[in-house]
């Protein structure tokens, strides 16, 4: 940063907010939230900030809504970001922001805020970073989107050998993966002309809930399972 000399103690927060105004730690894809923005210092005169939502690609993650009055949305190598356009007195921000559709898996905000001294310089001024990882629900709502695939995991719970297999007459999927909690993509097959089953080894992962994920024409169909 070009703004530097300051001794505020600058500390800045990211916190999203759903529409009744709780915290979360995971998003329902293509939901509105709010992304709260605070800067605690001491002895500012003024604040400013930016921030940003990216995927696992760093690509832009979900879309920003009407952002409030003082603020604005500026496109960077076809990255949004929201920003202060003028100085804030008390170093907090409101941000709409409408998550992404379904699979986009974790989003991670990034956000650089800025305690000033109002002397129109460079000089006295003390900023600071932060981020904050949202996971994708990836558990909630997936199962019943496609009700012509019969997705089935055994054993389940398992140890080391996890067989996937399905039936479908309309919905044949196209491709298998499997993500972690937090939405890290563990592997991903491409199914091609298998017929109806796949055997997966997980007996390196790390014990925890993974969730088989079936992409198909029609949808996508999601089952949690254990690794013991």
């Amino acid at each position: 940063m070009c703004h530097s000399g300051g001794n505020f103690g600058t500390d800045v927060f990211l916190t999203l907010l759903s529409e009744s105004g709780d915290t979360i730690t995971e998003y329902e894809p293509e939901t509105a939230y709010t992304l709260k923005v605070n800067i605690l210092a001491e002895g500012a005169a003024a604040y400013g900030f930016q921030a940003v939502a990216l995927d696992g690609a760093n690509a832009q993650a979900g879309a920003y809504g009407m952002v409030p009055s003082g603020t604005q949305v500026v496109t960077v190598g076809g990255v949004d970001y929201a920003e202060h356009s003028e100085r804030d007195s008390d170093g907090s921000w409101d941000i709409p922001w409408t998550s992404p559709a379904i699979g986009a898996g974790s989003v991670t905000f990034y956000a650089a805020g800025n305690a000033v001294n109002n002397a129109d310089a460079t000089s006295g001024d003390d900023p600071d970073t932060t981020s904050l990882q949202v996971a994708e629900a990836l558990g909630a709502g997936l199962a019943d989107i496609d009700h012509s695939l019969k997705l089935e995991l055994a054993p389940n719970p398992t140890a080391d050998i996890l067989q996937v297999s399905w039936t479908s007459e309309l919905a044949k999927p196209n491709a298998l993966q499997i993500l972690s909690v937090t939405g890290q993509l563990m592997v991903e097959r491409d199914l091609g002309n298998t017929a109806n089953n796949l055997e997966l080894s997980v007996q390196n992962y790390p014990t925890g809930v993974y969730f088989v994920r079936a992409n198909t024409s029609q949808g996508i169909q999601t089952k949690r399972f254990s690794k013991l």
